[in-house]
């Protein structure tokens, strides 16, 4: 089936390159050459082959040929799969300048191309790669967020009261401030050790319901 397709491709390239030395000499000679390019292009594209040059070759088959409707129809295919062509914009340009009847493009296209023009000046699958990009980066920022957060909640959470000089109602007064624990001198290092990893504990676990809720 490729083999058919490129003999097919292959046929239709060497008529149009035909049509168009003979075209000032012989130009009904070169016009059913165009013809017959187009219609080799289009059996490709009938086929189920997606490509802009395709469409544009096909285009520009169509064009030569005299049939600027068709023409203008696969410009435009084209445009959709390889926008900001200018070579590709130029022979649109010519196309509709041929027509017999100019149609000016209503408020509300010409509204939604002011708009969306990203959407109308990139290709599907540019547009495919930048969302599966935004969508990458979003869950990335969102994870990184969260890991910052908790971070931030079990270091901001932990607040313990040190004194050496220690007098009566300081535990009760520090603890009423905010305070989660209150420690005096001198430290005992093992219970120093066993309050951070309970501290700690707790706030990474309230940090996590949280996050889940």
């Amino acid at each position: 089936r490729a083999a058919e397709l490129r003999t097919l491709f292959d046929r239709a390239v060497t008529e149009f390159d035909q049509a168009q030395q003979i075209q000032a000499d012989r130009p009904d000679q070169a016009r059913r050459l165009f013809r017959s390019a187009a219609q080799g292009f289009h059996s490709i594209v009938a086929a189920g082959v997606v490509n802009g040059r395709l469409e544009f070759n096909l285009a520009n088959s169509y064009l030569q040929s005299g049939d600027v409707g068709r023409a203008i129809l696969h410009y435009r295919r084209a445009e959709r799969l390889m926008p900001r062509d200018a070579i590709l914009a130029d022979n649109l340009g010519v196309a509709r300048g041929r027509c017999l009847t100019s149609i000016k493009p209503t408020r509300r296209s010409a509204f939604l191309r002011n708009v969306f023009f990203w959407h109308y000046q990139t290709s599907l699958p540019g547009r495919t790669t930048a969302a599966l990009a935004l969508y990458v980066t979003f869950w990335t920022l969102l994870t990184v967020w969260n890991f910052v957060r908790v971070r931030a909640i079990t270091v901001c959470a932990i607040l313990v009261a040190l004194t050496a000089l220690a007098m009566r109602g300081d535990r009760e007064r520090c603890l009423e401030a905010g305070c989660v624990a209150y420690l005096d001198k001198p430290l005992n290092l093992d219970e120093v050790v066993d309050l951070i990893e309970k501290l700690t504990s707790t706030a990474h676990d309230e940090a996590s319901l949280s996050a889940k809720t």
